[in-house]
């Protein structure tokens, strides 16, 4: 294997990165995992992921905040999030030593109750002369005892590669290999769900606002129109089943008018990449991320049509 065989991380599948074994650096291996599991974990969150794919997230996390500035900065960086998970993830791969340096590491903090995120956040930004010693001191036994850990990470990966699936998986990976139409599509997704927002906030203010001014007469008194015969029950809920028919049918418009405006874009990146319509929807499927632009152009029976090569 070439030492300077590096491979950059372009969406392959856990059993595409695991055949690169052979040929590739295996650090280079176990930071396109992290690439991959971190681009999950941004869409889904930490806690969504298998335990598997957090303990490599973990560990990455250790690996380089470590190497790069030792115990300081791994608590000193956002990667203190992982705090609760630093030494059962590090047992987990096979690497006691590290885990009693990074346990050891926790305990110099000399934290007030259980190691929580925010404890250690608030502790490690004191100044503390005589602390900031102790995790020197075990940054060095960290650079003397352990060293590297993408060899052990790697092969507890191979290992449960079964409980590991990377965004590209067997599909078309179009956050890995396409990142503008990625891009694109969040953004019309977010207007999409933005427009939403702001009209059924509208109405949940404004349909109860008209009952309230009916029923207590504000209407009335503020028009000059007796409202006498709307005052009831039955009445207040025949408003709030109109305003909701009402409501539905305003951002049904208000969405055709957003995915309109983005249609020819989105068409254009279609055909510009090696994705087919059908991929593209696969692919995207339990996105969390493209859930309304999916369910747009799923209902879009003209799409395909738009362009013969796209079927």
């Amino acid at each position: 294997m070439d030492e300077n065989n590096w491979l950059n991380y372009e969406g392959q599948s856990t059993s595409e990165l695991i055949a690169l074994r052979e040929s590739h650096r295996k650090d280079s291996l176990v930071l396109a995992f992290e690439q991959g599991i971190q681009s999950k974990a941004d869409r889904a969150g930490f806690d969504a992921l298998t335990q598997a794919e957090q303990t490599v997230l973990v560990v990455e996390a250790v690996e380089r905040e470590v190497n790069n500035g030792g115990y300081r900065q791994l608590f000193l960086n956002q990667t203190h999030e992982y705090v609760e998970h630093f030494v059962d993830a590090l047992h987990r791969i096979g690497c006691p030593v590290a885990a009693r340096l990074t346990q050891d590491a926790i305990n110099a903090l000399q934290l007030e109750g259980p190691a929580s995120p925010q404890a250690v956040s608030r502790t490690i930004q004191r100044e503390d002369s005589a602390r900031d010693a102790l995790l020197n001191d075990l940054d060095d036994r960290y650079y003397d005892e352990v060293g590297d850990l993408s060899e052990a990470l790697f092969a507890w990966i191979q290992a449960h590669a079964e409980h590991i699936t990377l965004p590209g998986g067997s599909r078309f990976s179009l956050y890995g290999k396409h990142r503008v139409f990625y891009a694109r599509l969040m953004e019309v997704n977010e207007a999409l769900e933005a427009s939403g927002v702001l009209w059924v906030r509208f109405f949940l203010i404004a349909v109860p606002a008209l009952c309230l001014g009916i029923h207590f007469r504000w209407i009335e008194s503020l028009v000059g129109i007796s409202t006498d015969f709307m005052r009831g029950y039955g009445y207040y809920l025949l408003i709030f089943v109109s305003a909701g028919i009402l409501l539905t049918v305003i951002l049904s418009r208000k969405d055709a008018g957003i995915y309109g405006k983005a249609r020819p874009e989105i068409l254009e990146l279609l055909r510009n990449s090696e994705l087919t319509l059908e991929g593209l929807l696969a692919d995207i499927a339990e996105d969390p991320n493209l859930q309304e632009i999916r369910e747009m152009m799923e209902e879009d029976t003209e799409l395909s049509a738009q362009d013969p090569d796209l079927n």
